[in-house]
């Protein structure tokens, strides 16, 4: 999931930056959680801190992203037996 929120204690948006992918656009954050649990937690985080929450939404990787993927999982998992 993508998280977009606003607002958020320097504190709140360290945690998260320490915890994976974050973005800053001036006030505003975005997120990524990986699964529903994370994303709740991370919404209730924003209105405990105070914060606005202005999105939630599925990440959705993007054509060229999904193409790369498939193209470098084969060759990944080829590379795993050579020594």
């Amino acid at each position: 999931f993508e998280l977009v929120a606003a607002d958020l204690p320097d504190s709140l948006v360290e945690a998260w930056e320490s915890g994976g992918q974050l973005r800053r656009a001036g006030n505003r954050v975005i997120a990524l959680a990986p699964d529903n649990e994370r994303v709740e937690g991370m919404v209730h985080e924003v209105f405990r801190s105070g914060g606005r929450l202005l999105a939630v939404r599925p990440f959705q990787a993007t054509l060229e992203e999904a193409l790369l993927a498939e193209i470098d999982g084969p060759r990944d998992a080829g590379k795993e037996g050579v020594a």
